[in-house]
């Protein structure tokens, strides 16, 4: 089982994703670039601590520390994410975008990106609901991040 977990993007999805694998005993990092905003910084170091997630300084921090690394990005910034994550990425290492829109995988076929179509895989399937959590974060009880 994997045993380490990095999260970039920390807003409503990365938030129920860490919260859930941490309580499974998954050592989960994150980094979200609203920690660079001083006025954001504080409400997500507390929401971390409530999920018991660790946030790191930096991206490349982040993606140093996982195992599998989880794209948790809105669906404008998924495709700089990915670039930037593809060439700090180690052998052996997963990247999955949870992002609802195909627009990484389409970006990455359309510009040819040989290297993060190797790197990358997309996760997901088509046709299906997501999890109850994500569609209603108190479907679960209540929900400390």
């Amino acid at each position: 089982m994997t045993t380490t977990l990095s999260l970039i993007g920390f807003g409503e999805a990365g938030a129920i994703f860490g919260q859930d694998l941490a309580a499974l005993d998954v050592k989960i990092y994150a980094y979200d670039r609203l920690l660079e905003d001083p006025a954001q910084r504080t409400a997500l170091r507390v929401r971390s601590q409530r999920c018991g997630v660790q946030l790191c300084e930096s991206a490349a921090q982040a993606i140093a520390l996982g195992e599998w690394v989880i794209s948790a990005v809105t669906a404008d910034n998924a495709l700089e994410v990915a670039l930037n994550a593809a060439p700090l990425m180690r052998r052996g290492q997963l990247f999955i975008d949870i992002n609802s829109g195909r627009p990484l995988y389409e970006a990455c076929s359309g510009y040819g990106h040989a290297a993060i179509r190797h790197r990358l895989h997309r996760c997901g399937c088509h046709g299906t609901s997501p999890p109850p959590a994500l569609e209603n974060p108190h479907s679960f009880g209540r929900r400390t991040c």
